[in-house]
C-alpha cells in the first residue's frame, strides 16, 4: 500500500494495510447531515484481520483515532478530526442467520437487518426499522424505538481494543440504561449476536 500524500504528522507511523487510506478526506461525504470538516486520515479496513493488524501496529504509537458508522447521531465540526478516522467497510456489514439467532457485522444498517429478519420469518427485529444507524452504533447507545431497545435482543458482542486484542462479551455483562451502555470506550465493536423468535406462518 503506497503512502503518498501522507499527512506529515503521520509520516512513518501508519502501517501497510490491505484496505485503504484517504488523506484529508471530507467527512461531509459520509456524514448523515452532509456537514463537517476533513479527517486528517481515513482508514477503511478490508476486513477484521486488517483492522486488528492495524491496531496492533499503531497501539504503542498513541495515534488518536475515532470510529464512525452511519454518522446518523454525530455532528462533525467544521475543523474536522485530527487523527485517524476508521470507517468500517463492506466486510463489516454481513448478516447471517442460524435458527432464530442473527449474527450481524457492526457496520450493518439497522433497517437492513430488520428487513433481513422479516424475510427469514424471524420476529423481534421490527423496531430496528425506525432507527437510522448501524448495529454497532445502536448497541453503544442502546438505541430503541416503539418501546423496545436493542439490549432486549442482544446476546453478545465481539469487539477489539486499541491494541488489537479481541474481546467476546455477553450481554448480561454489559450495563445498559436508557440510550446508553457501559461498553468500554477503547473498544471497537466488530459484530453482534442477536436473538429473535420464529414467527408462525399464516
Amino acid at each position: 500500500m503506497r503512502k503518498s500524500n501522507t499527512s506529515l504528522s503521520f509520516e512513518g507511523l501508519l502501517p501497510a494495510i490491505r484496505g485503504s487510506y484517504r488523506y484529508k478526506y471530507p467527512l461531509s461525504k459520509v456524514a448523515w447531515f452532509k456537514v463537517g470538516g476533513p479527517a486528517e486520515v481515513m482508514f477503511i479496513p478490508k476486513d477484521k484481520k486488517d483492522l486488528v493488524s492495524f491496531l496492533k501496529k499503531i497501539g504503542m504509537n498513541k495515534i488518536n483515532f475515532f470510529v464512525i458508522g452511519a454518522c446518523s447521531n454525530l455532528l462533525i465540526r467544521d475543523g474536522g478530526f485530527k487523527g485517524v478516522v476508521i470507517k468500517l467497510g463492506k466486510d463489516f456489514k454481513s448478516i447471517k442467520q442460524k435458527e432464530d439467532y442473527i449474527f450481524a457485522g457492526a457496520g450493518a444498517l439497522d433497517i437492513v437487518l430488520s428487513k433481513f429478519a422479516a424475510s427469514r420469518g424471524i420476529g423481534g427485529f421490527e423496531f430496528l426499522s425506525g432507527i437510522p444507524g448501524t448495529i454497532g452504533g445502536s448497541i453503544i447507545m442502546n438505541a430503541g424505538a416503539y418501546g423496545k431497545e436493542i439490549s432486549d435482543i442482544l446476546i453478545s458482542i465481539e469487539a477489539v481494543d486499541r491494541y488489537g486484542n479481541i474481546h467476546n462479551i455477553e450481554s448480561k455483562d454489559i450495563i445498559f440504561s436508557y440510550r446508553s451502555s457501559k461498553i468500554q470506550k477503547n473498544l471497537i465493536l466488530l459484530s453482534a449476536c442477536l436473538k429473535g423468535y420464529k414467527e408462525d406462518k399464516q
